[in-house]
């Protein structure tokens, strides 16, 4: 697991920063606000100072998992606050197979967050890590973004375990000493009930010159592309779902940016011409603004595979996978396909692809199926996943 640090002063006590940091993790909906576990050998804490606080916080939604340690050392002119991020990378997460960890572009969305918080508590903060401007607040950056000024830092001991299921929450091991912080029961949300039977949505395409089989491809109207939304529904068993990510690749069918890869992990490119998000259980979109690609990108394929999180299952138990292209600007259908029928043991399926031809963009139902999940597919367009 990596961390990323940053050093802050602030003229708010010691009391005053807890109660700011609190409602941060309040605000935040943290499941759990622990103390962070201290060596049990003192030899190893001699000549340290130690922090009058020291606790680690976390959220283990299912798409929305961070976690955070806060050190509070009381001063004479206030406090030193030292604020960590801690996670894995997306890119790493997802050749990983699992979700179930906690990410660290979204630990470090929620140090901004909480930095901003202190920063309207005590206008006078300065950051000791920087000679920067403490950043205004951002609601969602996007993960490549930088979130705060990082220093290279030695996290002490501290065990973040996160939950073998991402509909229960373990709260990690700590030790059990008094904190200045805690979250009150009431700001925790209820884990919410899995429902029985099929989950997704259903939808059916009429026929038309717009609705492709496989292998089939459209012209798109140039008052289409500035902006696409791609949305895919589908229908699974209880307990199992589907992610849908996107990939830009060049023109030897190759990905020459890993941030060019949106997925639950990092869910929008740097330049914004890649998003995707899953708005319910069976709906997933992906934003594609065709002016600010790259100029390297020749094509951008949508992929969707089965959530490692869930219950594993195969293509053949997806129903109802549809995709469709509308341009955002007038929210007009442009294409769709169907990709239910004829999987097999597939645990990940190409479904479609955008792709320049003589300086216009065509629209193609692809509907290949791989074996070997998520990672097979990237493996397979040249991302490295060990």
């Amino acid at each position: 697991m990596k961390c990323d640090g940053l050093e802050l002063h602030t003229r708010l006590d010691l009391t005053a920063a807890a109660r700011s940091i609190n409602a941060s993790f309040a605000r935040m909906k943290a499941d759990s606000v622990e103390p962070v576990e201290q060596s049990s050998n003192p030899l190893d804490t001699i000549g340290e100072v130690l922090p009058d606080v020291a606790v680690v916080g976390n959220r283990a939604g299912r798409l929305n998992m961070w976690a955070i340690q806060v050190y509070i050392y009381a001063m004479d002119d206030g406090c030193l606050i030292e604020l960590v991020a801690l996670g894995d990378g997306g890119f790493t997460r997802a050749w990983a197979g699992t979700r179930n960890s906690f990410s660290l572009s979204k630990s470090r969305n929620q140090v901004q967050l909480m930095l901003a918080d202190l920063k309207k508590a005590d206008p006078s903060l300065r950051l000791l890590s920087a000679d920067a401007p403490v950043p205004a607040p951002i609601a969602a950056p996007p993960p490549s973004a930088p979130a705060v000024n990082a220093i290279a830092r030695a996290a002490p001991p501290v065990t973040v375990r996160p939950p073998t299921d991402p509909y229960a929450h373990t709260p990690p091991v700590a030790a059990k000493a008094q904190s200045a912080l805690a979250v009150s029961p009431a700001s925790i949300p209820p884990v919410a009930a899995v429902p029985i039977g099929p989950v997704g949505v259903v939808r059916h395409l009429d026929s038309g010159p717009t609705t492709l089989v496989r292998g089939a491809n459209i012209q798109l109207a140039p008052s289409a592309l500035p902006q696409l939304r791609v949305k895919t529904t589908w229908q699974t068993p209880s307990g199992s779902g589907l992610d849908v990510s996107a990939l830009a690749l060049d023109g030897a069918q190759r990905a020459a940016s890993e941030s060019h890869f949106v997925f639950y992990g990092n869910p929008r490119s740097p330049d914004g011409a890649l998003a995707v998000r899953s708005s319910s259980p069976g709906t997933a979109t992906v934003e594609i603004v065709i002016g600010q690609l790259p100029t390297w990108v020749e094509k951008v394929v949508v992929i969707a595979s089965v959530d490692p999180a869930g219950t594993q299952i195969t293509f053949a138990s997806v129903q109802h996978l549809v995709t469709t292209v509308h341009a955002v600007h007038d929210q007009a259908t442009l294409a769709g396909c169907d990709s239910s029928s004829g999987a097999t043991q597939e645990t990940a399926m190409l479904l479609c692809e955008f792709y320049r031809r003589n300086d216009a963009w065509r629209f193609r139902a692809v509907g290949q199926g791989f074996f070997d999940g998520l990672a097979g597919v990237i493996r397979t367009f040249g991302l490295q996943t060990a």
